[in-house]
């Protein structure tokens, strides 16, 4: 399992920058999640939200084969290309900002750090290493595993919702009011000080009184 922690970590400080195009020109939402993605199992992708120019909509994604960030455009083709292996992530971001003018989007505030921390990685100021195909294998077929059961969760709640991964914490997960008095979390998180390993969770959060 240490490989796949190890996998997690490095995704999760690669999809900040993603995070940083979601927040610059995505509406915001109070509970963040303009600033969210989603594993797309289909693209072999982390994938952020649609942004606007005024007359176009682009993309920022991860491709996990390649880790290479590319822009897509509104039919999902890809317009636009940065390498990041073997690259400072700074030399990454600047690239990718030096392509927004190139969108029809201003540059400003894109580079600026985001309104949360990540753990600090002990890898975070080296150059992007490549990850082994088989590590990627493993954290697809989890991440997968969480997209359906989230999904399951939703349907049997009969309600509508995302299932996004949150920048943040990098947990594949949902949220829904089942009740005036409850919300539901459920979703699949990262290795942390509760557990030594990437786990499962259901928490309650009551919208009155106390659970």
């Amino acid at each position: 399992m240490s490989n796949y922690n190890n996998t997690d970590q490095r995704l999760h400080w690669l999809s900040q920058t993603i995070a940083k195009a979601n927040r610059t020109y995505v509406a915001k939402k109070e509970d963040g999640s303009h600033t969210n993605l989603y594993y797309d199992d289909l693209d072999n992708r982390l994938i952020g939200r649609w942004i606007n120019n005024g007359s176009e909509d682009f993309m920022l994604t991860l491709n996990l084969a390649t880790l290479q960030f590319d822009w897509l455009d509104s039919k999902k083709q890809e317009v636009h290309s940065v390498a990041a292996l073997g690259r400072v992530i700074s030399d990454v971001e600047s690239e990718v900002a030096n392509i927004l003018t190139t969108l029809g989007l201003k540059p400003t505030r894109f580079t600026e750090s985001l309104h949360f921390q990540i753990l600090d990685y002990p890898f975070a100021s080296e150059p992007v290493e490549p990850i082994e195909q088989t590590d990627i294998d493993q954290w697809q077929t989890f991440r997968k595993l969480a997209n359906e059961l989230c999904a399951l969760e939703l349907g049997y709640l009969g309600k509508e919702d995302e299932v996004r991964i949150w920048p943040h914490h990098f947990d594949t997960g949902t949220y829904v009011e089942v009740r005036q008095k409850v919300g539901l979390g459920f979703g699949l998180a990262m290795q942390d000080s509760m557990a030594g390993a990437p786990y499962f969770y259901m928490s309650g959060y009551p919208l009155q009184g106390t659970i």
